[in-house]
Formats: C-alpha cells, sequence, structure tokens
C-alpha cells in the first residue's frame, strides 16, 4: 500500500537564506547584490544561474560564513544533484563544526533524502544519525533537531530510540506551549508507534491528535491509515481517506499548464471524467458490461483449521473496468505517475490511497521540467508501488492484456507507445514473453522534479469499486484499492498458460507439487519467518521431493511454470503470492495472515481464480513485523493442514516416523 511519509515534509530546507553581517561594507554590498540577484533567480526556478551566483558569493566570504555555502546546496537539491549537494554541506560542516544552524540544514537534508527513499546512495544511515544527533547536541533547546533525529530512528527501523527521543520533543513542545512543533512531534510519535510494532500506543496518539486538530488534512489522512493498518473493516478509516483527499484538493493550488486557474478537481470514479470535473475532450468504454458487479466467491472459504477470524467476508462483486482515451495534452508526475489533464487529477482505482502526499511535495511550477512524448501512448500505469513484483503482475499485466485487445490488436497502423513503469528486470522479462519489441517500450522512469506531457492520444485502463456494495467487502474495506477485477486475472491466467504451452513447459497433468514461498528466513525484516529453514525441513520430511522453494530469483518463465504445476502454495501475506495467478483451478493456499488481518488482497484473488484457501490464525505478522521463529506446534500445524488438504493423514506412522519418502509415489497416484 501506498505509505504514509512522516512530518518531515513540512521541514524541507528553503532558499533563499538571509544575509549576514561581514566586516568590509563594500564587500557587504556587493555580496547582498549576488545574494538578490541569486534569490530571483531561484524563484524563477532558474536554478543554473541560482547555482553560478552563490558559487560566486561562496568564493568571494566562504572563510566569514556558511549562507553561500548552504544556499549553493538547496539549489543542488532543487536540481536533483544530491550528490553535489551532499558535498557542499560536508565541506560547510567541517569549515563550520560548532555552527548549529549548519547543522541542522544538514540533518534536515539527510531526514529527507531518507523519508523520499534516496538515500542509499548519498546518505548511510550511520551518516544521517551522526548528523542529526550532532545538531541536536550544538542546539539542545531546538525542538525541530529532536524531531528530526527521532524520525531518522523511525526511518532506520530503530525504534526503541526514535520513541525516546520523540516523546522528549513532545513534552518539550507542549511545555513550551509551540503547538505547530507539539503537532509534527506527536505525529511524527504516532507513525512511530504504527511502524515500531505498537499499535494500541498508535491509536492512542492518533486519536488523541484527531481530537484536536481533527481539522487539518494531513491528521486525517495520517489517523486514517493508522486505523487501515490496525482494524479490519474500519469504515471510519475510509471516511478519513476521502476526506483528507478532498480537503488536499481544495488547497492544491498549483497553477499549471494544464490548469493555469489552479482550481483542481478530484475525478473520483472514471465515469466523473465528463460529469464533475473540466473535463470535455475524452472517450471512456466500459469494457465488461456483463461482469461488472456479479458476484463471486465460496462461501465455505477460507478455512481455519485452528483459530478463526472474525469478521471475515468471502463473497465480492467483480469490478467496472473502463478504457479512458485522452486524445492530447495529458500529463503524469509523481513516482506513482498520478494522470491529469485540465484541471483534473484522475483517481479511480486508487481510490483512497490516491498519493496526495506526492503530488503534495511537488516543487513549484517553476521547478518542474516538462519531457514531452510526441507519440501516441498506451498505458498500464498509474500502479501502486509500480517496481513492485505483485503491483507489476496482478495491475501493470492486466492493464496491458486489456490495451492490447481493445487498442493494439486494432489500430495496429498507430504506432502506439506502451508506457510500463521504471526498468525491472520481471518487467523486461514479462514483456518479452508477452512478445513485445522492447522499441514500442516507453519505461516510465519517475524522475524527481520532471512532469511528462503526452501531446497525443494517451489511452489507459483502469477500474473502480462498486457504490452499492451489497458484500461490504469493498465500501467497508480500506484496502480495496488494491483489490484487481476477477476478469483481469483469468486473462492473465490463460494467456500465461498458452506461453507455456509455446515454450512445451505447461503440464497437462494434475497438479502435484507443493510451492512454499520464501521471504528470505532473516531474523528482521517485514513477514519473515526467523527459522524459516526448520519449517522447509518438516515439509520436505513430510512431502518429499515435491517440495519446492520459491525465491523469486529464478527466470520469470520458470516461475511461472513451477505454480502451473502447484496443487498447494504456502507463505506470508507478501508479494510471492502474486504467482496465485498462475496456478490451475480448483488448487489450493495456505496463508500466514497478518495480525490483525487487515488486508485482504490474497483471499479476494484466490477467490477469483477458484483457488481454495486455508488460513493459520497462529502464525501471523504485524503489518510492520514479522512471524519471528515459530515453535514445533505451529510447524506441525502447517505441515498437517498441508496434508489435509493433499489428502494425507499426518498422523500415520510413515509422518511421524519421517518415513514419508519411502510413499511419494503412492500419494501421487492418489492425487
Amino acid at each position: 500500500m501506498v505509505g504514509i511519509k512522516l512530518c518531515l515534509l513540512l521541514l524541507i530546507s528553503c532558499c533563499c537564506n538571509t544575509m549576514l553581517q561581514v566586516d568590509a561594507n563594500d564587500l557587504q554590498k556587493e555580496l547582498q547584490k549576488l545574494h538578490e540577484k541569486a534569490s530571483v533567480a531561484f524563484q524563477q526556478g532558474k536554478l543554473d544561474k541560482a547555482a553560478k551566483l552563490f558559487k560566486k558569493m561562496d568564493k568571494k566570504v566562504g572563510h566569514l560564513t556558511s549562507v553561500g555555502a548552504t544556499n549553493l546546496a538547496v539549489v543542488y537539491r532543487q536540481q536533483g544533484k544530491i550528490d553535489a549537494a551532499k558535498k557542499v554541506y560536508q565541506k560547510v560542516v567541517d569549515q563550520f563544526p560548532n555552527d548549529a544552524s549548519v547543522a541542522i540544514q544538514y540533518c534536515r537534508f539527510a531526514a529527507n533524502l531518507i523519508n523520499n527513499k534516496d538515500t542509499s546512495l548519498y546518505m548511510p544511515p550511520k551518516e544521517a544519525i551522526e548528523t542529526c544527533a550532532t545538531a541536536a547536541e550544538l542546539d539542545p533547546k531546538n525542538i525541530e533537531t529532536k524531531v528530526l533525529l527521532g524520525s531518522v530512528h523511525v526511518l532506520l527501523g530503530q525504534f526503541d530510540k526514535s520513541w525516546v527521543v520523540l516523546e522528549e520533543a513532545t513534552k518539550i513542545a507542549d511545555s513550551a506551549k509551540n503547538v505547530e512543533m507539539y503537532r509534527q512531534s506527536a505525529s511524527n510519535l504516532h507513525l512511530a508507534y504504527l511502524r515500531g510494532n505498537r499499535p494500541k500506543q498508535a491509536l492512542k496518539w492518533g486519536k488523541k491528535l484527531y481530537k484536536k486538530y481533527g481539522d487539518l488534512q494531513s491528521i486525517k489522512e495520517t489517523y486514517g491509515h493508522a486505523r487501515t493498518i490496525t482494524l479490519p473493516y474500519d469504515t471510519l478509516a475510509v471516511k478519513l481517506g476521502k476526506e483528507s483527499r478532498e480537503q488536499f484538493i481544495k488547497g492544491f493550488n498549483m497553477k499549471h499548464p494544464s490548469c493555469p486557474s489552479g482550481k483542481w478537481n478530484l475525478a473520483w470514479n472514471l465515469t466523473d471524467i465528463g460529469t464533475k470535473t473540466t473535463h470535455t475532450d475524452y472517450e471512456i468504454d466500459l469494457l465488461n458490461p456483463e461482469t461488472a458487479y456479479t458476484t463471486f466467491g465460496v462461501a465455505t472459504d477460507p478455512k481455519f483449521p485452528g483459530q478463526e477470524i472474525k469478521p471475515y467476508y468471502n463473497q465480492y462483486h467483480e469490478h467496472y473496468i473502463y478504457k479512458v482515451e485522452f486524445p492530447k495534452n495529458t500529463y503524469m508526475w509523481t513516482r506513482n505517475g498520478v494522470i491529469h489533464s485540465e484541471c483534473s487529477m484522475i483517481v479511480g482505482s486508487q481510490g483512497i490511497m490516491w498519493p496526495s502526499q506526492e503530488v503534495g511535495a511537488l516543487p513549484g511550477p517553476q521547478y518542474l521540467a516538462t519531457e514531452e512524448i510526441d507519440q501516441a501512448v498506451v498505458s498500464t500505469m498509474p500502479t501502486f508501488n509500480p517496481r513492485n513484483y505483485y503491483h507489476w503482475i496482478v495491475e501493470g499485466m492486466v492493464r496491458l492484456l486489456y490495451l492490447e485487445e481493445e487498442v493494439l490488436n486494432h489500430d495496429v497502423d498507430k504506432e502506439y507507445k506502451i508506457l510500463v513503469p521504471p526498468s525491472k528486470a520481471f518487467i523486461r522479462d514479462s514483456l518479452k514473453l508477452l512478445g513485445y519489441d522492447q522499441k514500442r517500450i516507453l519505461h516510465y522512469p519517475s524522475k524527481e522534479n520532471t512532469m511528462y506531457k503526452f501531446t497525443k492520444s494517451f489511452v489507459f485502463v483502469d477500474w473502480m469499486g462498486i457504490k452499492d456494495d451489497q458484500h461490504k467487502t469493498t465500501s467497508d474495506d480500506a484496502w480495496s484499492p488494491v483489490y484487481q477485477p476477477r476478469e483481469g486475472l483469468l486473462k492473465i491466467r490463460k494467456r500465461f498458460h498458452n506461453i507455456l504451452k509455446d515454450h512445451d513447459l505447461y503440464s497437462r497433468q494434475e497438479p502435484t507439487d507443493i510451492v512454499y514461498i520464501s521471504r528470505g528466513g532473516a531474523n528482521t525484516g517485514t513477514r519473515m519467518i526467523a527459522n524459516e529453514h526448520m519449517l522447509i525441513s518438516a515439509l520436505k520430511e513430510a512431502f518429499g521431493p515435491r517440495v519446492k522453494i520459491h525465491t523469486g530469483q529464478d527466470p520469470l518463465l520458470d516461475q511461472i511454470s513451477v505454480f502451473q504445476k502447484a496443487a498447494l502454495v504456502i507463505g506470508a501475506h507478501g508479494a510471492g503470492l502474486a504467482n496465485l495467478v498462475f496456478m490451475e483451478k480448483n488448487t489450493h493456499m495456505i496463508l500466514f495472515p497478518m495480525a490483525p488481518h487487515v488486508d485482504h488482497t490474497y483471499g479476494r484473488m484466490a477467490a477469483a481464480l477458484d483457488i481454495g484457501q486455508t488460513l493459520l490464525p497462529e502464525i501471523a505478522s504485524y503489518y510492520y513485523s514479522n512471524y519471528g521463529s515459530l515453535d514445533k506446534d505451529q510447524i506441525d500445524l502447517v505441515v498437517k493442514s498441508a496434508g489435509a488438504i493433499l489428502g494425507h493423514d499426518m498422523d500415520s506412522e510413515d509422518y511421524l516416523e519421517s518415513e514419508f519418502d519411502d510413499d511419494v509415489d503412492g500419494i501421487h497416484n492418489e492425487l
């Protein structure tokens, strides 16, 4: 899901700092003029000119004050020259080691890099911590430095340390009656508890903030997000998600070539494009009139051999799937590829997870470079987390298959480019398997501070949830934006099974294999099992060579083949389960759910694909945590559940005496 960023975004460095006094009057006047010219150039978006002027200023006064140099770093950051900005900050810190203002600026720079996931290349975690700790030491009364230090601890997963620092910052801000810093420190403490596996404390602080500042858009969004992570089927989370985004768009006043007035609209439903927005020139077609709103799902699924999750809804409505075409001048920006044109931003399937924080973090229009694409384009975006395997397999490729059927196979004379997420091996491999020439592929690079203008026909496919939801699996579920249409998933299965046939890899025998999806078997990380090797050993001991381990490292075609042959897939909630889409119908999944089990993605997917489901709440992980080490009873539960699904008595002497390998052929015959 789209994450909530910390309140660091409210603390970004600004250009340009006020001039400091120096002794020589003539030099002072010259520097003042340089500073004014550079500041004007920066505000106009003339970043090269601003950098040149600040460099000149730095040469004249760098040994006296840090102002010119730190402003130069801000300009470099705005240009996307992160490494250059860091080098400038490091130089200034070395020159002025006791200057608290310099340390704070460098800390703010480091924190925002991490918050925007730009840290691995430029800012090692240890260096970021040391930078912010130095700032806090130099100015111990400065609340912002404590908030930044605590937030960096959060972003690096050092939650115990973050709670101490942020609780102190919150108390200081409260005592000083500094409302703004109290709100920011408390908001970050709220998210620190959420990410640090303290859901009760997170909800406590979220409720407190909502009670105090519930009229603020950012509080609605963060509190709604916390409830989404911690409370299944929470209607308040759904309400806050929509309200916060409506409130955001009302306050988003960026004047832009696609919206000169700066008065933007959100097209929540694709049918709103022509009724509630300013769009007049577009085409929209419903692609699944026969299946839209139909119900699927098995009333007896999922099965719970032990503990039961309640409530657990298991009936679903099919989405409404649309093809939308804008004939000219369509824009896309942010990492997730937000589509906009004529003052309308398209929400569609993203619903209450529409990335308002990404849009809000955009710089002013003078800093946004425009890259024009002067060809007709079909788009597999917008997509949640476009670099993620799950979102490409069951969102991006679903869109592509519809676009292939509705556009590419018909308008053969029109040289459409195919817009896909940033280049990843699994994306390239899947496109190759589908037969697409790489020359037709346009990878969305999601460059910082760049937007894309499509001057000719722009076509995309998206889907909408259900307004009149009889089953409550969309209307009451804040996670419903990540649930894909059943019809699209069935298309993926059929297409890739045909590809397996083309490569003589399709098995026409009844599936017999057991696939365990590994998430790495580490003691840290999200939703991992620390002693995974013991579970794998027990499965192999019980079922022999039928057990296959999926790590995601094999060529894509081989992975697809493995899942097509699987009678049973076992795994934790995670992207690897996207491969359910390659399994045959009437096979089965054992899922280690989340606790609380808020995201029903794979339950819905299994229902859509006619795959049986068994859930084991005895083995569960918090959304931001992991499963820890499984004990013997938990491992036995997995093995016995698998045996029950496959029709084998796991209390037999074969299993108890570890002699199961001798009977593998017999079990194959039984199946």
